[in-house]
């Protein structure tokens, strides 16, 4: 079996190839049909690649037959939601008035687009978007697709991170400098407020996770501006999300008084 990342790793590693003249490919020679649109000849040859056998993509290079190969299996096989590792088909707004292209979704992004991997595609807005010439990763509108096919992918292990060494040093001894900079002095301070944080003065992605847990916050590290706002409110600040010497101020002010 095989999982959507190793699909997207044979899928990532072909980025950057151009056909030759006339359609011509290492995708097309390896399906039997050398000299022909190869969006759909792309995906089978990396399915095919990942997984040993045709059965992740199926060896269909028309489109409109590779998405009704998904629908004909029934429900769960495909849908209209994106996710990573889904089949994504294309109509896009021209004269041809089917679906005409297709890609693997590499990523569903919040502001309503999505990342993909596409063979015989444009590298950007110009040039004819189902039939380009090479495989380039895009971002699409999910309003350009009819329906995604949903491969019959192994699980994703779980991946933990690793705890990370915790240091066991001193409180500070001196308050810190009002200053409004936040600099290695105030993020280590902060540390010690949160008490189970190493005190190592870095600002990394379970620095982040630390302070969101703190604040209330989900954990993702991503520090987005309700993490900000909430940061801010607890230490007192304007909550307008911005982190500047005023927050920064206040910040400080805080831990002085915890330490």
């Amino acid at each position: 079996m095989t999982t959507a990342t190793a699909l997207l790793n044979v899928a990532r590693a072909e980025l950057g190839y151009v056909e030759g003249r006339n359609n011509a490919t290492k995708y097309g020679s390896a399906y039997g049909l050398p000299n022909a649109p190869w969006c759909a000849m792309f995906l089978w040859w990396c399915g095919r690649k990942a997984s040993g056998g045709n059965t992740l993509v199926p060896e269909i290079a028309y489109t409109p037959a590779m998405a009704r190969y998904y629908m004909d299996l029934g429900a769960g096989r495909w849908g209209t939601t994106p996710k990573r590792g889904a089949i994504a088909f294309f109509d896009f707004p021209d004269a041809v008035d089917r679906i005409q292209h297709v890609g693997i979704v590499e990523r569903v992004n919040a502001n309503g687009t999505i990342t993909t991997i596409e063979g015989n595609a444009s590298s950007g807005a110009r040039g004819s978007q189902s039939d380009g010439g090479g495989v380039y990763r895009r971002t699409r509108s999910t309003s350009l697709v009819v329906v995604y096919g949903y491969p019959a992918y192994t699980a994703e292990a779980a991946v933990r991170p690793a705890p990370r060494p915790v240091s066991r040093s001193k409180r500070p001894t001196r308050p810190l400098v009002i200053d409004g900079v936040w600099g290695r002095a105030t993020t280590s301070g902060l540390q010690v407020v949160l008490r189970d944080a190493p005190v190592d003065g870095r600002i990394d992605l379970d620095f982040r996770r630390d302070v969101e847990r703190w604040v209330g916050r989900p954990q993702n590290g991503r520090w987005d501006v309700a993490d900000r706002k909430a940061l801010q409110r607890r230490v007192g600040a304007k909550d307008d999300g911005v982190i500047g010497p005023l927050t920064v101020r206040a910040l400080q002010r805080y831990i002085n008084r915890q330490l």
